[in-house]
């Protein structure tokens, strides 16, 4: 999905497995954080959303 969007000029030219990696641990982080009670599920579900945006809007080309 990574190396999809930088093909696409979506987002910038970098290891798409690092990119990858810091998208999947931000989603990964919540979804721990939630499965073991630190989080109710509507507030992360809430944040996916406002994690993912600006770390991808921030992947943008300049």
């Amino acid at each position: 999905m990574i190396a999809d969007a930088q093909q696409r000029g979506e987002i910038v030219e970098d290891d798409p497995e690092r990119l990858t990696l810091l998208v999947g641990a931000t989603v990964h982080g919540l979804a721990s954080y939630t499965a073991n009670g630190m989080l109710d599920a509507p507030i992360a579900r809430g944040l996916i959303g406002d994690a993912i945006h600006p770390l991808l809007h921030g992947l943008a080309p300049r």
